[in-house]
């Protein structure tokens, strides 16, 4: 079975490696990574993935926006993550087209279950 690709766009590098480490660990994820909104956008246009994880602040270009743009690029799901989302800006992020969304600090055992429930919905790109 192939794995799931997922790209992280993200400009916190230390959580980007902790994030990557574990998901790849799972052993069903193949994890590549963005610093910033611009190098996501590339990597999106160059290849195939089956899900986003994206941040909100970011420098140059902020999430918001960038979702915008990456729902022009592709069709594949994206879901948002913070360090701090009150339930008004869950309901934007939702109406703008993310498929879901978490805080930073939560527990990878919530992170995993929101990505396999949303890959399981069939967003897979075979």
């Amino acid at each position: 079975m192939a794995k799931s690709r997922i790209l992280i766009i993200d400009d916190e590098e230390a959580y980007v490696d902790i994030l990557k480490i574990n998901l790849e660990g799972v052993g069903t994820y193949e994890v590549d990574c963005a610093a910033d909104a611009m190098s996501g956008f590339q990597k999106l246009r160059e290849h195939s993935y089956d899900l986003i994880l994206l941040d909100i602040l970011m420098p140059k270009i902020e999430g918001h926006e960038a979702l915008g743009t990456i729902k022009k690029i592709c069709s594949t799901p994206v879901i948002v993550m913070s360090g701090y989302l009150a339930p008004p800006q869950r309901e934007l992020i939702i109406k703008a087209g993310a498929s879901g969304c978490f805080l930073k600090d939560s527990p990878f055992d919530e992170i995993h279950r929101a990505i396999a429930k949303i890959l399981s919905n069939g967003h897979k790109n075979s």
